[in-house]
């Protein structure tokens, strides 16, 4: 069984996740003419809108369990794992966010 933030991938919002990561990848060629060529910075490139939908769902859903954890953090409620360690890790001051 795979785990995503250390939650089951029968999770919902986990399996969103992987489907949406999946369609990103298929949405975009592994070799493009931009690959070869070397464009100045300020020629646009052409993602599919397929791309670009999935580009901002990935991280609004790992948002979501991340808001999620830290909740449960708050409350008391979190299962003991990297996970929560890592969410509860204090950066030392001056250090800035991650």
């Amino acid at each position: 069984m795979g785990t995503l933030f250390s939650i089951p991938i029968e999770h919902q919002i986990a399996t969103d996740v992987f489907r949406y990561f999946r369609d990103h990848q298929r949405s975009q060629p592994i070799v493009n003419i931009a690959a070869f060529l070397s464009l100045p910075r300020w020629v646009p490139r052409l993602f599919s809108r397929r791309a670009w939908d999935t580009a901002i769902a990935i991280p609004a859903l790992i948002r979501g369990l991340t808001e999620a954890r830290m909740a449960e953090i708050e409350k008391g409620e979190a299962p003991n794992n990297r996970v929560t360690k890592n969410h509860d890790h204090q950066r030392p001051a001056g250090r800035g966010p991650l």
